[in-house]
C-alpha cells in the first residue's frame, strides 16, 4: 500500500492534501484534504474538506501486489455537493478516479 500512497500523493493535488498508510490492522491508504487553504477559525471540518479511502478489494484484510483495490467516501463536508462513487480495480484506475472527482469539484 506504501507504492499506492506515493502514486495518490504525486498524482492527486488539493489546496490541502494529506494522504497516509498503515498496514498494522489492514491495508488502506487514506486521503484527507480541503479544498480551501484557509479554515474558518482554523478548523478543517469548517472548509469544503473530504475522506476517501482506498482499501483491497472484496474485504480482504490485506493488499498483495496485483490485487484490485476500492476506492470509497467516507465522509465530506456539505459544502461538496457531488460524492465520489466507489470504484474498484487496478491501484492507477482507482487513482485517477479519484483525480477526476477532485478536478470536478474544484
Amino acid at each position: 500500500m506504501a507504492a499506492i500512497a506515493d502514486e495518490a500523493r504525486n498524482t492527486l493535488s488539493a489546496p490541502v492534501l494529506r494522504v497516509s498508510t498503515d498496514d498494522n490492522l489492514c491495508s488502506m491508504v487514506e486521503i484527507r484534504g480541503s479544498l480551501d487553504e484557509v479554515f474558518p477559525n482554523g478548523i478543517i471540518e469548517n472548509s469544503r474538506w473530504f475522506l476517501i479511502t482506498i482499501s483491497p478489494a472484496c474485504r480482504k484484510r490485506y493488499y498483495d501486489e496485483g490485487d484490485e483495490v476500492t476506492a470509497a467516501m467516507v465522509t465530506k463536508s456539505f459544502k461538496i455537493p457531488q460524492t465520489f462513487r466507489r470504484v474498484t480495480g487496478s491501484p492507477a484506475k482507482v487513482i485517477e478516479s479519484v483525480k477526476k472527482y477532485l478536478d470536478k469539484i474544484s
